[in-house]
């Protein structure tokens, strides 16, 4: 296995340098969604209060969970949608909409991930050319 990193990545501290990075990345993504559950808790007693309001007593995200109970978890194949779920899903958007959920969620996400980015741009670029020749010479091996 050495020996197949070895030809591939050029030695071994580039293979485990490309890995590590690989590796640390759904970290930063963990970590960015850490933030929007912070931007949802905030937003979520105002879309409870809303959806609440049209008669649906949900907290946010619990609305898919209410429409299996009241109208089943599957439908057949091209079973129509129950208009009464067709109101409660435009509710659900519009109570999500009106809390800004979804731009504050896309907001808190993409700020962790741009400065993490940001952070690490020289590591990504230098990572990047690494990964391109190592495929160059997997690509190699793999023609000879």
């Amino acid at each position: 296995m050495a020996e197949a990193r070895k030809a591939v990545y050029g030695d071994l501290v580039t293979s485990m340098r490309i890995e590590n990075f690989f590796n640390e990345a759904p970290r930063t993504a963990t970590d960015a969604m850490k933030r929007a559950e912070k931007s949802l808790k905030s937003a979520a007693y105002g879309y409870e209060k809303c959806m609440k309001a049209a008669g649906y007593p949900v907290k946010l995200g619990e609305a898919p969970k209410l429409a299996a109970e009241k109208w089943g978890q599957y439908r057949a194949d091209g079973a129509p949608v129950h208009e009464e779920e067709k109101a409660m899903i435009r509710q659900d958007v519009a109570c999500q909409k009106a809390e800004n959920i979804r731009e504050d969620v896309d907001n808190a996400v993409l700020d962790g991930l741009g400065s993490w980015a940001r952070g690490n741009e020289e590591k990504i670029v230098e990572l990047s050319t690494l990964t391109q020749e190592s495929l160059e010479r997997a690509r190699k091996i793999l023609s000879e």
